[in-house]
């Protein structure tokens, strides 16, 4: 656990992925640490 990427620091890097290629948030699990990006 200690050398994955905080929730937080997905996020981010998820948001600012989707606004430069057009896709979307799909979903999200803050326990998973992951951020699900969709072809909107």
């Amino acid at each position: 656990m200690e050398n994955m990427p905080l929730y937080d620091e997905v996020n981010g890097f998820a948001r600012e992925l989707a606004r430069e290629t057009g896709y979307s948030i799909a979903g999200e699990s803050r326990p998973s640490r992951v951020v699900l990006l969709k072809k909107a």
